[in-house]
């Protein structure tokens, strides 16, 4: 978590910015709640920028970059200022985006790391994604069939149902802001872009014509509107992706979106052919144009066109019951891990499998969740033992439900992200440009300052140098690292607390459900508001003069 203060130095370069009106009263941008890590260093010493473009916003270009010191490879969005503009600039508008981004824990979403800020620039890091967007994916195959529209439509709006269960409202939905990734039958699309996004009032809508006019709402011209606009966006890109072609054109925006708003949408043309009857009926539920009449994102996946989605129920089981205890002696030094060494592979059929727990969309998978799972394939005795063990090995006796990022951190196997290959590529990089003559030297300085640490990680950094002397090969490297992060055994006093439980005739679920709800309240969709409000009201308070 990194702070949002900047030093003198920074509010030095912001009163000197030709690019700026007026000095950013920097005591407001502390109101922000952030929990996205700021990088306190320049951009450009910590990664390596490809000025080639992967993509472009409203605001800025998408462009691949690698982390001068591990090698691995990003996505990095760059804002410019100057493009921004002041009014942008002292509406805090970068960090509202951030403030979103924040609580958003989803598969459907890719992953944000870390951002910086430059006199000219922010720097948004995130997942570098190979596998190209819907846009691309059409271009290549002009329409898609039936089967695999179906596969990214209720991909879609599991995410879409989960933004607007946080109040929260795209707006900018469109087949370049879905990201796809394919493996054989199996795909997993990442929606992306947030730069349009807004959270509902208090009243329950928002205000202001935003997004892509393609794909903008009939009710954009009103005054306010709701989350709704984001359905219509969906309907048009399940027409767009299934036909090939756009339902509305014109020769300017001004026409396009006047269009919209006075032509109702044919969904009787020869395009639509072979769409089923129940593909049309929720097409036609999606391109409502009164959006009190158009279908929720979370009625929408109950629709019956949705229901025969296949999955890999078997691989899933096959994941879930791989998952190993936690023997880990710092879950600190294993995030510091997964942070800086996954990638998007290490972690897609963790992806698929939350998605298949998560039945309610809602983000948090409970012990019911997984219960109903493993029913599928195992007696009522034998399903509850799977699903205590399951939520043993990621919440401990702790929790009775976990979320995604808890999903990922305990189902990452850590010996398949810190394998001899990416060591080797971490050694290279370190040492890379670096004349000292001792490769634990150039691996572990005094100082770490290209690696977001704390004290905790530092440490445990150097305790390694100690233990590397001379010029270590990537598996020396590998079997020290394992040695200082694993624990050989489990704890004496672990054995005996579950030995009791166990002694008692309680499963942990037993242990769980009397006392669970009064201190871990199920999330509602105003709290998200709630929490905003009074976070934002305590700083304001702190930072008030």
């Amino acid at each position: 978590m990194g702070s949002l203060c900047p030093s003198k130095v920074d509010t030095n370069w912001a009163d000197n910015s030709p690019h700026t009106v007026k000095p950013i009263d920097f005591r407001t941008l502390n109101t922000a709640v952030v929990y996205l890590p700021k990088n306190k260093n320049f951009f450009d010493q910590i990664y390596e920028l490809d000025n080639r473009k992967l993509g472009f916003g409203h605001y800025g270009d998408v462009k691949k970059c690698s982390h001068r010191e591990t090698g691995v490879v990003r996505a990095v969005k760059i804002f410019n200022k100057e493009r921004l503009g002041s009014s942008s600039l002292h509406d805090n508008w970068f960090l509202k985006q951030i403030e979103v981004l924040s609580f958003i824990n989803h598969p459907s979403f890719i992953k944000v790391h870390e951002f910086f800020e430059d006199r000219d620039h922010f720097f948004l890091v995130m997942d570098y994604h190979r596998g190209g967007d819907l846009l691309q994916k059409l271009r290549s195959s002009r329409k898609l069939d039936e089967n695999y529209l179906r596969k990214i439509m209720k991909q879609l709006l599991i995410g879409v149902s989960y933004l607007h269960n946080l109040r929260i409202v795209h707006r900018d939905l469109k087949p370049e802001n879905v990201l796809i990734e394919e493996k054989g039958d199996d795909l997993l699309i990442k929606i992306i872009d947030f730069d349009t996004s807004v959270k509902l009032t208090e009243k329950g809508v928002v205000s202001g014509l935003y997004g892509t006019i393609y794909y903008m709402a009939p009710e954009l011209v009103d005054i306010e509107y709701d989350e709704k606009c984001d359905i219509w966006s969906l309907g048009i890109i399940m027409y767009t992706l299934f036909t090939g072609e756009l339902p509305y054109v014109g020769l300017s925006d001004h026409h396009i979106l006047n269009n919209i708003q006075r032509i109702p949408i044919n969904l009787s043309n020869d395009s639509l052919f072979p769409l089923s009857e129940k593909g049309i009926d929720l097409l036609r539920k999606l391109l409502s144009k009164d959006p009190k009449k158009r279908i929720s994102a979370e009625d929408a996946l109950d629709h019956p066109w949705l229901n025969p989605v296949s999955i890999d129920a078997e691989k899933i089981r096959e994941t879930l019951e791989n998952i190993e205890e936690s023997r880990i002696k710092s879950t600190t030094v294993k995030d510091f891990l997964i942070s800086n060494f996954s990638v998007i592979k290490d972690y897609s059929i963790l992806d698929k499998a939350f998605l298949e727990l998560d039945k309610d969309h809602d983000g948090i998978v409970t012990w019911d969740d997984v219960f109903e799972f493993f029913r599928r394939f195992y007696a009522e005795v034998e399903t509850e033992e799977k699903t205590d063990q399951l939520m043993e090995k990621i919440q401990g006796y702790n929790d009775d439900r976990f979320t995604y990022s808890e999903f990922l951190n305990a189902g990452i196997d850590l010996r398949n992200l810190l394998n001899e290959k990416r060591i080797m590529k971490f050694m290279v990089m370190r040492n890379r440009g670096k004349e000292s003559k001792s490769t634990t030297d150039s691996l572990f300085g005094e100082t770490i300052e290209s690696l977001k640490t704390d004290d905790e990680i530092e440490e445990w950094m150097q305790e390694l140098r100690t233990k590397l002397d001379g010029e270590p090969t990537p598996k020396d490297f590998q079997d020290v690292v394992f040695e200082k992060l694993y624990i050989k055994s489990p704890g004496k006093d672990t054995l005996e607390v579950n030995h009791e439980k166990h002694r008692m005739g309680r499963t942990p679920r037993d242990f769980q459900e009397n006392t669970y709800e009064k201190f871990h309240p199920r999330p509602q969709p105003k709290d998200f508001q709630e929490t905003i409000n009074e976070k934002f009201h305590k700083r304001a308070e702190k930072y008030q003069v």
